[in-house]
């Protein structure tokens, strides 16, 4: 699998111009390749932290860190998700979050008005 460094290269050497906003962007002269598209889909958050100046070592921290906090959970969880590979639970966790958050955002913003 490419680095993110390596996925921006060849990204750049196509035309293309990458932005990290709110999200990934990018605009190019004629689309990227499938293949490209797909692995820059899975180092997203490490080629965000690369064009805002970050390190890749930053999100590989954190997502240990993440890992570590997910897997003291794990024997609590049923046997379905106990089950899940790391990345997938993670992400059901991260979405979880979120939900909730956003929930938490909703409930406030009533009670304040």
């Amino acid at each position: 699998m490419n680095d993110a460094a390596t996925l921006i290269k060849q990204a750049e050497s196509l035309g293309a111009t990458l932005q990290a906003e709110e999200r990934l962007k990018w605009k190019a002269p004629l689309p990227l390749p499938a293949d490209l598209l797909e692995a820059m889909r899975q180092r997203k958050a490490e080629i965000i932290a690369l064009l805002r100046g970050g390190t890749t070592g930053d999100i590989g921290q954190l997502r240990a860190e993440a890992l570590a906090a997910v897997n003291k959970l794990r024997p609590y969880l049923s046997s379905t998700l106990r089950e899940l590979p790391d990345d997938t639970l993670l992400k059901l966790v991260h979405w979880h979050l979120v939900v909730a958050t956003e929930q938490a955002s909703q409930r406030n913003r009533r009670a304040l008005s």
